[in-house]
């Protein structure tokens, strides 16, 4: 619930994009509430006996670098699915449950790779594989971007559907490790939470950031 709270607070709103300009009183507004509630929140943490977040663990660079490596990752991976899912449907004109199928790949890599990452990381370090994962995400994504037409087969798009799904096999693990051996036994399961909200967020940004960008696009396309 406190999560979901975060969420719709830092986005703002739910308003759409083509509706109000963002000097207009609903976007603005929204906004400042939202930066109003989020400093609240942070001085009540800041002050509490047993705050919900301890925001003392942001001190820790480990930490701190491994959740905004988290961040990213979800920011590229759910802010990329969420227009590919769709890109598949209503461009290459497949159903839902094909659709589905045909991003199979992305999911599967990520099961496949994942054991591998841990054994990996012993022999080359654990922030060469986090690099190397990070850089596999770019990649495939850039690909994605620069490639698809409303022409292109499928099976051009299935390498790097793949190759993402290797990239966040190879950073899912590692980061996760980083922040908990970043913190004390006891602070684990509150560092596993802030991970974990951390990484919602980060898909929250994607999907709402990249949906304006492609509803500013879209509008002025049509006019």
């Amino acid at each position: 619930m406190g999560e979901a709270h975060l969420e719709h607070t830092f986005i703002g709103t739910d308003i759409p994009s083509s509706q109000y300009r963002w000097s207009s009183l609903p976007v603005v507004g929204t906004l400042l509430a939202g930066a109003i509630l989020v400093l609240a929140f942070l001085m009540r943490e800041r002050t509490a006996a047993a705050p919900m977040i301890d925001l003392d663990l942001f001190a820790k660079r480990n930490f701190t670098i491994s959740n905004i490596v988290g961040f990213l990752m979800s920011f590229g991976l759910f802010g990329a699915v969420f227009f590919i899912t769709q890109f598949i449907q209503d461009v290459l004109r497949v159903s839902p449950l094909t659709a589905g199928q045909e991003t199979m790949p992305w999911t599967a890599s990520i099961m496949l790779v994942a054991p591998l990452a841990g054994l990996l990381t012993r022999r080359m370090g654990i922030r060469l594989i986090i690099l190397i994962g990070m850089l596999a995400q770019a990649v495939a994504l850039a690909y994605i971007g620069l490639l698809a037409t409303t022409t292109i087969p499928y099976i051009a798009l299935l390498p790097a559907f793949i190759l993402t799904g290797l990239g966040m096999g190879f950073t899912f693990g590692p980061v996760s490790s980083v922040v908990m051996n970043a913190v004390s036994t006891m602070q684990q399961g509150q560092a596993s939470s802030i991970s974990n909200t951390v990484r919602e967020l980060g898909g929250v940004f994607g999907i709402a950031l990249l949906g304006i960008v492609f509803g500013q696009i879209t509008s002025n396309v049509k006019r």
